[in-house]
């Protein structure tokens, strides 16, 4: 028997813990397979000085997380190729993702993946309250970095327990 495979997406730039508990949440529907978005699409949708952290990065911050199969980039503007492959069981999705998006995303998956079941989660406060943090921080790199790197070693030497 199969396991279940798992889809969502997100820009994941500065790995926090909102975003840990949102990625933790997920796998415990099956295999775990993360959409990160392009570079390029996020200065689009964020402003000029975004990514803080880019595509290479925050994929290396992705793989240190031992519940996640495999970290795919891929947006709608490429044809969102990953879900052919994929073939998701399930898609969550974040209650504070961009509603826009998260609606044409919907009504790609039920129009191409009638079987895949929509998730919604819901992000808690820690996500927002890191949210304010990042862009107060985003002109200093090096301070999201350490913080960064923090938030992983303290998920790895926990995660086990």
């Amino acid at each position: 028997m199969s396991e279940k495979k798992v889809a969502l997406w997100g820009s994941f730039d500065f790995l926090r813990i909102g975003h840990i508990k949102f990625l933790k949440e997920a796998s415990g529907y099956g295999d775990l397979y993360v959409i990160a978005v392009p570079d390029r699409i996020i200065k689009e949708n964020k402003g000029p000085f975004r990514p803080i952290f880019c595509e290479e990065e925050r994929i290396k911050a992705l793989e240190k997380l031992d519940f996640v199969k495999k970290i795919y980039v891929d947006c709608f503007e490429d044809g969102m190729k990953s879900l052919s492959e994929i073939r998701p069981d399930f898609f969550c999705f974040g209650t504070k993702q961009d509603k826009k998006i998260k609606d044409q995303l919907i009504e790609l998956i039920r129009r191409k993946y009638k079987k895949t079941k929509i998730i919604e989660i819901e992000e808690d406060f820690e996500t927002r309250r890191s949210k304010d943090f990042v862009e107060l921080s985003s002109h200093n790199k090096e301070i999201l970095k350490k913080n960064q790197a923090k938030i992983l070693k303290h998920y790895q030497k926990y995660s086990r327990t």
